[in-house]
This record gives C-alpha cells, structure tokens and sequence, in this order.
C-alpha cells in the first residue's frame, strides 16, 4: 500500500522526483516494529513539512537561554566558524542564525543506510 501525505488548506501534491520503490524495516529485538512504506510516502510527506515551513528554523539567544545564548550566539564564539565577523561587527554582539530549505528534502533508503537529502541555505544576522 502507498500514501501520500498533504495539506488539505494547500491540496495535494506529488513529489515528483520520486521513484516509487520500497523500503522496509524489521526490528526483531524485543517489542520490535515492522514498517513497510516506499520513498514515495515518505518524500510526500517531507514535501508536505517543507510547504509548511517546519524545517525553517530560526535560533537567538533567546531560544538557547540565558547561560548557552549569550555565551555561544555572538560574534566573539562565532568568530572561531566565520573568520572576520567579530572584527567586522564587533566583539561579543547578539547574533541570529536561520536554517532554510531551498527545496523539498529527499528520503534515500539504501541497504544499511537510511537518510534524508538536504538543500538549505544557513543566514547568520548580527544585530549589534
């Protein structure tokens, strides 16, 4: 059986780069899980999440609290992954940094692999 995952408001829609081919899983340990789907339902699925935006994430310091935000979301720590930033905005100011998909996210299920292909785009913002 296949499925396709959708968004009622939006409609439906077909991952179109999907091959329809099946992947199953077998758990046998205790209280084990058997899933069969195909990479068709599940990349209709990542194509419904991508519509909506729920892989758009958005981190402050506000969201890492009050110990971790300060100390690791600013120019001064960032500095040591984006060489010249500290000196460009100043040392220790707030920054913001914003993870987005450019398009649908693709499931690949290979003997001993299982994963998802991603293409985004990674925005770091200073507000000092």
């Amino acid at each position: 059986m296949n499925a396709t995952f959708f968004n009622t408001t939006r409609g439906y829609k077909v991952p179109v780069e999907t091959p329809i081919t099946d992947m199953e899983l077998n758990f046998t340990a205790k209280n084990y899980i058997t899933v069969d789907t195909s990479t068709y339902t599940v990349d209709s699925a990542l194509l419904t999440m991508h519509d909506q935006n729920i892989f758009n994430i958005t981190i402050t310091q506000e969201l890492l609290g009050p110990i971790l935000g300060p100390n690791y979301l600013n120019t001064t720590f960032l500095d040591t992954l984006l060489p010249g930033i500290a000196a460009k905005f100043g040392a220790n100011q707030p920054a913001v940094i914003n993870f987005a998909t450019l398009k649908h996210p693709t499931s690949f299920f290979n003997p001993g692999e299982i994963g998802v292909s991603v293409t985004g785009a990674i925005t770091v913002s200073v507000n000092g």
